[in-house]
């Protein structure tokens, strides 16, 4: 089992905090009908994501067309990662927020924040749900939060967001299944992967580098940013890409209850298949923690990496180039993060050093089946 231990970097986190509050404002006149869902009274929302592996933080929050919402959603999410961060609670080992947003017919917009923090020694996530109310033409704070209380589990369970996304062309095709046919038998085979995405902006350039270079890659993608962004997974495997699961909203599955752990697994497997009209075929958990329970509960293979780029930790593109290309070796599954833009500038020379030194890029599945057997609630790392 791999975990990663939390250590404080609270300047890398108010930096990150920092510039998407900056880009807030202007991100949210720039969304798509596609990578966004639409309300009545013409709010858009999208969704930005701070996820720092060492830390043990991953979390969510809406970006919408309505400056006063997102002002206090930014202002809300610095102020809960300041706290563990100072260590409020001194035994908090992982931190995670999630959200939903409803409008209801009086013109209300209301956004649910679900909190879930994991102190020591304990075997389940501490819930709790804050609410915020707003007027949903003018963005602006609204008191009424009474109403509100008793529906708040029930929105944070419900299904909406799945539903709401668009049918499947009649014409859409699945492209990825048919790879086993290819023949990679001596060659040197390398896999790279990209977690915790999609983005908008990030993911887009990123699959035109690989569409540029020929190359396949394997995405394990977040079930509340996939729904957010249905045509960039659509596009994933229409361009011949893999789609596999990293769980829902990025919890340590680990540490959860059955019932939580397969909430998380479960809807982002329905999320995916709404999407592309089939369930992933593997899974990668959170922070790479595992154990027999998570295996068994996946009912899928269990990815994880050979190869940590740590551009998480580097946040260079130059120096994630060269940690890649000295370390890289046959049989890798490489570890990268495609909602950073650091790690996207990257790629490219990655690329071509590797083609350069002959090396075929596969997906995850291409190489387990050229250099193994694909099996459920089996675990992979390198594939020799």
């Amino acid at each position: 089992m791999n975990v990663r231990k939390k250590t404080y970097q609270k300047a890398g986190i108010a930096v990150t905090c920092l510039i998407l509050f900056c880009g807030t404002l202007f991100l949210a006149g720039e969304r798509d009908a596609e990578s966004t869902r639409a309300s009545a009274s013409d709010i858009v929302v999208d969704i930005a994501s701070i996820v720092d592996s060492e830390q043990m933080i991953a979390v969510h929050y809406p970006v919408t067309n309505r400056a006063g919402i997102n002002m206090e959603a930014l202002q809300y999410i610095q102020d809960e990662i300041r706290a563990f961060e100072r260590g409020e609670n001194e035994q908090a080992q992982e931190l995670n927020i999630t959200f939903d947003v409803k409008e209801d017919e009086e013109g209300l917009f209301v956004v649910v924040y679900e909190k879930c923090v994991r102190t020591d020694g304990q075997t389940e996530l501490v819930r709790a749900h804050d609410v915020f109310v707003y007027d949903a033409q003018t963005g602006n704070r609204r008191s009424d939060l009474g109403r509100y209380s008793p529906q708040v589990t029930a929105l944070m369970e419900e299904t909406a967001a799945v539903n709401a996304l668009p049918a499947l062309d009649d014409d859409f095709a699945i492209t990825y299944e048919g790879y086993e046919d290819e023949d990679y038998s001596n060659r040197k085979l390398i896999a790279l992967t990209f977690d915790d995405g999609p983005h908008k902006d990030n993911t887009t350039e990123l699959l035109r580098i690989l569409e540029e270079h020929e190359v396949k890659a394997t995405f394990y993608v977040l079930g509340n940013r996939a729904q957010y962004n249905p045509g960039i997974i659509r596009e994933m495997v229409q361009s011949g890409h893999q789609v596999g699961s990293h769980t829902y909203s990025h919890k340590e599955l680990s540490k959860l209850s059955q019932k939580e752990r397969m909430q998380e697994i479960q809807k982002t497997n329905d999320i995916i298949e709404r999407i592309i009209g089939i369930q992933p075929s593997s899974m990668r958990p959170p922070y790479g923690a595992y154990d027999e329970a998570v295996t068994a509960d996946a009912g899928m293979p269990v990815v994880l990496w050979s190869l940590d780029s740590e551009d998480w930790k580097l946040k260079d593109s130059e120096k994630i180039f060269r940690k890649v290309t000295a370390e890289a070796k046959d049989g890798d599954i490489i570890l990268l993060h495609d909602i950073h833009s650091y790690t996207v500038g990257s790629i490219k020379q990655i690329i071509v050093k590797l083609l350069e030194e002959g090396y075929t890029f596969v997906t995850v599945d291409e190489l387990i089946r050229t250099r193994g057997t694909l099996g459920d609630s089996v675990v992979y790392t390198q594939l020799i």
